[in-house]
């Protein structure tokens, strides 16, 4: 019987082990953390959240912050893995040579 060998690019690799530490990051921020019961009741009612002593703005910034940060390095990692090249989404115009230089 013939031996089995699996060969993953190092980016692949990399946006795996990335995933998976997002996913461990915010699983324990959500269970663990007591800050987060301030996200979710900004979440639920902004109002409320603010009667209550939650600051509404600070809550919001740090939240988009994350957003932000975790969208921004996705990008990174799905640049690097997707190829791209000038004449993605573009259609030839009728009439035009059909050789196209980037």
């Amino acid at each position: 019987m013939g031996s089995f060998f699996l060969t993953v690019p190092f980016i692949r690799l990399a946006g795996l082990v990335y995933a998976l530490a997002v996913m461990g990051a915010l699983t324990y921020l959500l269970k663990k953390t007591t800050s987060v019961l301030a996200v979710r009741a900004v979440a639920q009612n902004k109002e409320a959240a603010g009667l209550m002593g939650v600051d509404i703005k600070r809550t919001s910034a740090a939240v988009y912050g994350l957003y932000v940060g975790i969208s921004a390095m996705t990008g990174v990692f799905v640049g690097a893995i997707v190829v791209t090249e000038c004449r993605h989404g573009a259609r030839p115009v009728p009439g035009s040579p059909s050789s196209w230089s980037c």
